[in-house]
């Protein structure tokens, strides 16, 4: 993305403050023109529906579309991620004969998953007539496609032609539902599965222009078995942290029987919707700025390191890389904890505006205060990424979805003030732990806590916590530390090692850009090398202990320990446990 960044960046400086709001209107259309179209479009169906073919037919389709973003996002999450990993290792290699090969591969395997899918929840699940879990199943193929082959595009910088795709796919669906003068549920399920079609066809003619090459499959040596498997767990942690919250609210309170054995909640689902519109500023700005100057700065970095620099340039690159690193993450919070702060002040008379349903407030701010979270995970995923560190990318998603889903837990019997709860509490945890995952050094204030309160829970460690505590305070400490759930003071934490430093609040930004810089002006690959060799086999050590502590948490969630556990954090008292 970052060269449309470069192109935004230019208009903002050159044309006043017209430039700058043409940039930021620009980029909004780039990064998040699809997901705005969209909702849109949906947001007019539901209005129109109703009227057109009745209440009960209008939910049917309604429905169907939910369900058919929900789970096209899961399959083709993993999908998508590593397909577009290895064409851009294609494209670096000049093989542009090898990138539709990628594609037609990733296109059929993530349309028969979704076919698959599509026949078990429409056809079983929902119990709908044949034709229609068809239209459905069909609608779920093509999302799916659509979101594998997008990112295609992005990685040819073809960024305007999603949006065009979107718009000509709705279009058409538009234009045959109003000339069709009264259309049942079917024929309207129909036309806005053809308007998916048509997208997903716009989208392959563009990609067809520009690989005219025949398409050669791939070979089973393109990536390891195990990194794929990794970038894969990153596409699918991903796609179930931004869900997880609403798929367990569908079974919760306020949730209703949609179609068949389907469960919907409009009143989470109406308020988390509106709430993730905000994230539209954040992600602009990402690709305005943040991922813009990284993408610059790696480059630049890259270039003197691959090149014949001296050490004194290299290591001005390392500097300038770091310190925009910190420069984007700061401004990054700061838009996007005003618009929080504007979404959660304007709720009221929003939700008065558009005649929405009062009760969904509460998961309208708890989910614009989540974006705030989610994009400091998003830019953490971004930096990861190109180091090629994904298995810390699934360690972010998977602690998000964790988190966001354990939190609904913790508020199951809240109802509507606790909605959007989980997916704030999620992105959080994502946010934190992508921000140490990027560093390697731990620098906090005296009024900072630490706890690992799992067993208060009745639930086993995770997040491969089990490891990676222990090698750095050691065994006994992390015993305690998790055999207790004790909290933990800053000046205790800095005499374990689970601290390197402790500072006042007000050293802390300058006494962390010092250390970078001091660690900066060593040698970068002696640097690298060394780094390498201190972790040592930490991936694998985290990688068996996640696995592990995922089977442990899945027995112990069954026993009445947890749900006691629950209780009693919940209501703020200690748990009475009794084995079970």
């Amino acid at each position: 993305m970052a060269g449309i960044g470069f192109q935004l960046a230019r208009m903002a400086r050159e044309g006043g403050v017209g430039g700058i709001a043409g940039a930021a209107l620009h980029g909004a259309l780039i990064s998040a023109g699809p997901w705005l179209i969209t909702a849109v479009a949906m947001i007019g169906l539901q209005h129109w529906a109703p009227g057109a073919v009745g209440a009960d037919e209008a939910d049917m389709v309604r429905t169907v579309l939910i369900y058919g973003f929900s789970l096209s996002a899961l399959v083709a999450g993993p999908i998508a991620i590593l397909a577009t990993r290895l064409a851009a290792d294609r494209l670096f290699a000049r093989d542009m004969a090898g990138v539709p090969g990628i594609l037609i591969v990733a296109l059929a395997v993530g349309g028969a998953a979704a076919l698959g899918l599509g026949a078990l929840v429409f056809g079983g699940l929902a119990g709908l007539p044949f034709l229609r879990a068809a239209l459905a199943s069909l609608l779920l193929a093509w999302l799916t496609q659509i979101w594998i082959a997008s990112p295609m595009l992005t990685a040819l910088r073809r960024y305007r032609a999603v949006p065009v795709a979107y718009l000509i796919g709705i279009g058409t669906a538009v234009a045959l539902l109003a000339l069709i003068g009264s259309p049942g549920g079917t024929r309207v399920l129909a036309i806005v599965t053809a308007g998916a079609g048509v997208t997903l066809g716009a989208i392959l003619i563009v990609l067809r222009r520009y690989f005219r090459e025949a398409p050669t499959l791939p070979q089973r040596d393109l990536i390891g078995l195990r990194l794929g498997g990794i970038v894969a767990a990153a596409g699918l942690a991903g796609a179930v942290a931004i869900w997880v919250d609403k798929w367990l609210l569908w079974m919760g309170p306020g949730s209703v029987v949609a179609l068949g054995a389907l469960r919907l909640n409009p009143i989470n689902d109406g308020g988390s919707f509106l709430g993730l519109l905000t994230l539209v500023p954040g992600l602009t700005l990402v690709l305005i700025v943040s991922e813009t100057r990284f993408d610059r700065s790696f480059g630049d970095l890259m270039a003197r390191c691959t090149g014949t620099s001296t050490l004194a340039r290299i290591e001005e690159a390392r500097t300038e890389l770091v310190v925009t690193l910190l420069d984007g993450l700061r401004l990054l919070v700061l838009m996007q904890a005003l618009v929080a702060a504007l979404a959660w002040v304007l709720a009221v008379p929003l939700f008065e505006l558009i005649g929405a349903d009062p009760r969904g407030i509460f998961a309208f701010r708890h989910s614009a205060a989540g974006t705030v979270f989610h994009l400091i995970a998003i830019g953490a995923t971004i930096v990861l990424s190109y180091y090629d560190l994904f298995a810390r990318v699934v360690l972010i998603w998977a602690s998000f979805a964790l988190a966001s889903a354990l939190a609904v837990w913790l508020q199951w019997d809240a109802e509507s003030a606790a909605f959007g709860w989980g997916y704030m509490a999620g992105a959080v945890v994502g946010a934190s732990v992508g921000l140490a995952l990027v560093a390697d050094f731990r620098i906090a204030t005296p009024e900072a806590r630490f706890v690992a309160n799992f067993v208060t829970l009745g639930l086993h460690p995770g997040f491969g916590i089990s490891a990676v505590l222990e090698r750095v305070i050691g065994r006994q400490r992390a015993a305690l530390m998790l055999l207790t759930g004790r909290r933990i003071r800053g000046e205790e934490a800095e005499r374990w090692g689970l601290v390197d430093q402790l500072v006042s609040a007000d050293a802390l930004e300058a006494t962390a850009l010092a250390l970078a810089h001091e660690i900066a002006a060593g040698a970068p690959l002696a640097v690298a090398s060394t780094r390498r060799t201190l972790r040592g086999d930490l991936r694998a050590l985290v990688e068996a202990a996640t696995d592990h502590e995922l089977a442990e948490q899945a027995k112990l969630m069954q026993t009445e320990d947890f749900a006691e556990g629950v209780r009693a954090v919940t209501e703020r008292r200690p748990g009475r446990f009794v084995g079970r």
